[in-house]
């Protein structure tokens, strides 16, 4: 036989008090069951989809300096001591900003579906003009209906929109990461960027100047005939700055501010110079022929080093690739429904033991205080 032991007995008690209390117990569970079927059909159905991005730069300064024009977004903890590679974090961070959410409200107009119950479809208008709902709140709304998660092992960015609209969800997604590659070209200024448009307008205003050298030496072959012997040319210049210009023999070594500040320093004494009188036609086409050969060679340097600009510029750019656009979800994200009814049932039973057991053990204990009196 088995041996009569209290947990034996309090097993059987238990039984006794549930078998005793069965029809308050399915009583409790049927009503559970039936609240959660219930909220599972009255709660809206609403679409989940989603996009797979992954960064493919090098990550070099650039996404620092766009994180840092968030404002106090990119001040976040953790978030300005990043790493330049750490790209994943700092998309999230621009996904997560104010700008951006705007850009995307502005792009699909949303307010409207933001705020259904505050649009009248039929008047087309605001059903209280006086307080439309405002921009902040559009953004606070987008932010509860988008989620942006990392996967660090795949380095890998999931960006997830929920809608009532399949179709919707799928439209969000895909702004949202359109609008992320234009904020990122519009706000991207690393410093090879910077050095690219700086050789830029160099190369763009040397170019007016050579060609502006080229007219003036067209003009003085169809003016004058050139001759040793007259002296008939009042020019402002000093013939010895075109000495101090010459660059040297290899032009590719030589740095660009450097060619950049002979120039200077030469139009600055040609303007500083008294006017030289009488000065022999063929001195003075030897000075412009100068000009024009260093001209040339600030050019040709100046372009090399455009090109050599342009390749690091794409170096550090930052962008990244589209692994998976958001496509339409053919099935419903939530409710769960299963989930809702399993939960309501256990809860239900949960409640109802916890009362029944309870009450016999508040019962228990009164007996045994009336007996001790």
């Amino acid at each position: 036989m088995v041996p009569e032991t209290s947990e034996y007995i309090n097993l059987f008690e238990y039984w006794a008090i549930i078998k005793k209390s069965k029809r308050f117990i399915i009583t409790i569970v049927l009503c559970f069951s039936l609240f959660g079927i219930i909220v599972s059909f009255v709660l809206p159905k609403t679409y989940q989809a989603k996009a797979v991005i992954m960064p493919v730069s090098s990550g070099r300064g650039g996404m620092s300096m766009i994180v840092s024009q968030l404002g106090a977004l990119g001040s976040l903890p953790g978030l300005s001591g990043l790493k330049s590679g750490d790209d994943l974090t700092k998309l999230i961070a621009i996904l997560k900003s104010r700008t951006l959410a705007e850009n995307v409200i502005k792009e699909r107009d949303l307010m409207q579906i933001l705020f259904k119950k505050q649009w009248g479809f039929k008047i087309k208008q605001w059903k209280y003009p006086n307080k439309p709902p405002t921009m902040e709140k559009a953004v606070i709304a987008m932010g509860k209906k988008m989620l942006f998660v990392e996967n660090k092992r795949e380095k890998i960015l999931m960006i997830k929109g929920e809608f009532d609209n399949p179709i919707l969800a799928a439209n969000l997604v895909n702004t949202y990461i359109d609008e992320l590659q234009k904020f990122i070209t519009a706000n991207t200024f690393t410093t090879a960027k910077r050095n690219r448009v700086f050789i830029e307008d160099q190369l763009e205003d040397n170019k007016i100047d050579l060609l502006e050298s080229g007219k003036e030496i067209n003009e003085f072959y169809r003016r004058n005939q050139v001759s040793n012997a007259e002296s008939e040319l009042d020019v402002s210049i000093d013939m010895k700055s075109g000495v101090d210009v010459e660059p040297n023999s290899n032009d590719f070594q030589v740095e660009i501010p450097g060619l950049l500040s002979q120039k200077a320093d030469l139009e600055k004494k040609i303007s500083e110079a008294k006017v030289v009188k009488n000065v022999p036609q063929q001195v003075y086409l030897t000075y412009q022929l100068m000009r024009r050969e260093l001209l040339a060679k600030i050019n040709a340097l100046l372009t090399t080093q455009y090109e050599m600009a342009k390749i690091e510029e794409a170096k550090e750019d930052l962008s990244f690739q589209v692994i998976d656009k958001a496509v339409p979800p053919e099935k419903k994200f939530k409710p769960k429904r299963k989930q809702i009814c399993m939960m309501s049932f256990i809860a239900g039973l949960f409640l109802s033991l916890t009362i029944v057991f309870s009450k016999e053990y508040l019962q228990k204990m009164k007996t045994m205080t009336n007996s001790r009196i």
